[in-house]
């Protein structure tokens, strides 16, 4: 009988659930508390304008992707709209999201508890979870992630580490430190200006723009308008290898070398919620050939939505799992078909209206 793993990862956020149980009836927003921020939507910054120049197509088409949309600021319409008046009840309680026409707010009925939504983090592929922020003792940026997030199928349910039966009622969010504040942030943009530990919001870059995964990119617009751009000037994903292309995806969504060996097994589901680490176990990954180039952008353009069609990935499959190609093996079961992604990458659930799917393609 195999073992049961707890890994680093639940380990983490069972400590931080504890930890914000006690930290809660000291936090300033125990008791009704608004935010110390003037949150307002970030100025576009003119990275990508500067782009479009150039590359309209591609810029246009990535303003719909995920990467743009991961970080809205609380007062956005849409945000406002998504939120406002949905409701969620469990044997933790009763809670309500209010909204008017500049913000949207949990609200713990029944108490004076009520946290603001500052900023949504997600680009609602598998949920859009709200946070407010707030300045500690020290005078540095932190944040509470609120217990409730928005799922794709319009309702609000417990965000993921919650449980539905048992949301204290005493704790309607969960304290991050500064540091882990800052990690949550820079994750989400492609600047973070911070000063003496403050994040300074409004001179940040939100959300990603193309000079997060694409370097040098001001020494490229810099040559363009000077009539000598050239792919020399700009280090493009594709001179990258294989591993260090997932990897730079990793920065954000984990690497494979994040995690400790012991926990890089089968039966550790947690790893589905990592696809950057899940790939670089697949054989697929680790047994490619120069003909057969794999990376996250295998199946991935970043500048476009992500296919949802199953048909899209499993003819990528077979691009190399054909019997004409003598270096790839082909599937005895179902040769022909086209049901790959189903059966070596299925959807596994996590809790009640969300699943990721497993990165780790394999022989299941």
């Amino acid at each position: 009988m195999k073992n049961k793993r707890l890994s680093t990862f639940a380990v983490v956020t069972l400590v931080g659930i504890l930890v914000s149980v006690v930290a809660w009836s000291n936090h300033p927003a125990s008791s009704g508390w608004k935010s110390t921020h003037s949150v307002r939507r970030s100025p576009q910054h003119d990275v990508m304008s500067q782009c479009r120049g150039c590359h309209q197509e591609v810029v246009d088409s990535f303003q719909s992707a995920p990467h743009f949309n991961t970080l809205i600021s609380g007062d956005a319409p849409s945000v406002i709209e998504m939120f406002a008046g949905k409701e969620f009840s469990g044997q933790g309680g009763h809670y309500q999201f209010t909204g008017t026409a500049e913000q949207a707010s949990l609200q713990v009925v029944g108490t004076a508890k009520s946290l603001p939504v500052d900023w949504v983090f997600g680009a609602g592929a598998h949920a859009r979870t709200p946070v407010c922020v707030f300045e500690n003792a020290d005078g540095e940026t932190e944040l509470l992630q609120h217990c409730l997030s928005w799922y794709p199928d319009g309702t609000v349910k417990p965000t993921l580490g919650n449980d539905g039966e048992t949301l204290d009622l005493d704790n309607p969010g969960t304290p991050s430190s500064h540091g882990a504040t800052r990690e949550c942030f820079g994750c989400h943009a492609t600047t973070l200006v911070v000063e003496d530990g403050r994040i300074l919001f409004e001179q940040s870059q939100l959300s990603i723009q193309c000079n997060r995964c694409h370097e040098n990119t001001d020494q490229h617009i810099e040559d363009a308008l000077a009539g000598g751009a050239s792919v020399s000037s700009f280090n493009s994903w594709a001179t990258l290898s294989p591993i260090d292309s997932v990897n730079r995806c990793g920065e954000c969504h984990r690497r494979r070398d994040h995690f400790p060996e012991d926990e890089l097994v089968p039966d550790n589901k947690q790893l589905a919620r990592f696809a950057s680490v899940g790939i670089a176990l697949s054989g697929c990954f680790v047994n490619q050939t120069k003909q057969h180039r794999m990376d996250c952008t295998t199946c991935h353009n970043p500048h476009r939505p992500a296919e949802s069609r199953p048909e899209f990935y499993n003819s990528i499959c077979l691009d190399c799992h054909q019997s004409e190609q003598q270096e790839t093996v082909v599937c005895h079961k179902m040769p022909n078909d086209s049901n790959c992604v189903s059966c070596h990458m299925p959807k596994l659930p996590f809790q009640e209206g969300l699943e990721f799917t497993d990165h780790w393609i394999r022989v299941r």
